[in-house]
């Protein structure tokens, strides 16, 4: 259940439903995919085949809920990292001229959108609300779970107990996740070549060897055909 929990707040759903709603979906996802296997048994008959089938229908129906929560976190995480250096840029811009942080980060949301921007707005009503600062960043970890987003969390908690300027830290920040932006932009180019290997092996060469073996082909066949 604590897992669940866990999942829904990474999928940015927390306040849409809550664990045992989220339980009660994927119940009711079994109990329409177990009425639609039964229903289509009735109609196809009782064999062994059509019986398996029914069960492995069922059971993706149940995990259907899952999936969704699986991919809606790992969307959402996804948003926040692509998000953070322009957010950290803009909130470096903020501070440098001036602006205290929490100001700063009261610009970014009002100027923002996206994960990122509902997280720190949450962030500044917590605090707001008197939470210390510091709980208040860790609660922005544990909600995202974004290793970057982490590091800047670490950086701002070792700036506040040590006495660092938040206009360094945030510079610091921002350059080195622009940095990691490009390293993970090479390394996807990278890995493309060998991504598309697949594709055209199923779609590309079957239409190149039909070009170049057909006319061949062709005239094997006339040539065989011919002497009988």
């Amino acid at each position: 259940m604590e897992g669940t929990r866990q999942r829904l707040v990474l999928a940015g759903t927390a306040r849409e439903f809550d664990a045992d709603r989220f339980l009660a979906y994927k119940g009711s996802c079994l109990v329409i995919g177990g009425g639609i296997a039964s229903t289509a048994i009735l109609f196809a008959g009782r064999s062994a085949g059509h019986v398996l089938l029914a069960l492995i229908f069922t059971v993706l129906c149940f995990f259907v809920p899952e999936i969704w929560l699986n991919q809606k976190s790992a969307a959402r995480q996804k948003a926040i990292r692509l998000a953070l250096p322009d957010t950290l840029d803009l909130l470096t811009i903020s501070v440098e001229a001036g602006l205290g942080f929490d100001s700063a980060m009261q610009k970014v949301v009002r100027n923002t959108t996206g994960p990122l921007s509902e997280e720190f707005f949450r962030l500044l009503q917590e605090i707001q609300l008197g939470t210390a600062r510091s709980d208040a960043f860790r609660n922005l970890g544990h909600r995202t779970q974004v290793n970057e987003l982490g590091s800047f969390i670490l950086a701002m908690l070792q700036a506040e107990v040590f006495g660092i300027s938040i206009g360094k830290v945030l510079r610091v920040q921002a350059t080195e996740l622009r940095i990691k932006r490009r390293q993970r932009a090479e390394e996807m180019a990278q890995k493309a070549p060998v991504k598309i290997i697949f594709p055209l092996i199923i779609c590309i060469f079957p239409a190149i060897l039909v070009v170049i073996m057909g006319p061949a082909m062709i005239q094997i066949y006339e040539s065989i055909f011919k002497s009988f």
